[in-house]
């Protein structure tokens, strides 16, 4: 069993949900167990802790990229 926590800024609904385990049970393969935390910094997007592994799709880290790429870039 994999435990997996979302983060986002507003509960999401049962369907939203079962998109997300339906796709990380095809990629990892195992059943998962979820556990759904509300956080009001997160602007928008997801956030995923699977065990070590962070899968970071807020808008706050994709804002965080284009900043970086600008910097980089001037």
């Amino acid at each position: 069993m994999l435990k997996v926590t979302i983060t986002t800024a507003h509960a999401l609904s049962d369907s939203q949900l079962q998109k997300i385990k339906k796709a990380v049970t095809a990629k990892y393969g195992k059943k998962v167990d979820f556990i759904q935390e509300l956080d009001q910094q997160v602007l928008g997007g997801i956030k995923l802790q699977l065990g070590s592994r962070e899968i970071d799709a807020t808008l706050q880290a994709k804002l965080m990229q284009i900043k970086d790429q600008l910097v980089k870039h001037a």
